[in-house]
């Protein structure tokens, strides 16, 4: 095999390994973010209304306050679990005359570690069936 071959073997072997990875990471996060999902929603102190129907786990990036969700960059594997309620953060923390009823922390407090281990061990799943 001549050198030219071989560097765009190379190259070749290069952009797939990539293509690999970004789709992997894409998926494990997204589906993360979907089972986080799950597990708030059931936290929520209330039984319907705005709070409940706006939790949603979306693709972007967190910006600088905790409602803010921007675009990913290109290929990035970003997701993030948001609610559009103007009224969550003083759910969530509480107020001067309310009291906080938190369920996005709980949720992450129970949840937050299985998930991030379901994750890596999916990511592995299909990272071997890639190589297959």
């Amino acid at each position: 095999m001549a050198r030219a071959d071989i560097r765009r073997l190379r190259r070749k072997v290069a952009v797939f390994t990539k293509r690999v990875e970004t789709r992997v990471a894409q998926t494990m996060v997204r589906d993360g973010a979907r089972r986080f999902e799950g597990e708030v929603r059931p936290r929520v102190p209330v039984d319907e209304g705005q709070l409940l129907q706006s939790i949603r786990a979306r693709a972007g990036f967190l910006g600088r306050r905790s409602d803010e969700v921007g675009p990913a960059p290109p290929g990035a594997a970003a997701q993030a679990v948001v609610t559009g309620a103007p009224h969550a953060g003083h759910v969530e923390f509480g107020t001067s005359k309310m009291s906080a009823r938190p369920f996005m922390r709980p949720a992450y407090d129970v949840a937050g570690d299985p998930i991030r281990q379901e994750m890596e061990r999916r990511g592995v799943r299909m990272i071997e069936q890639a190589a297959t």
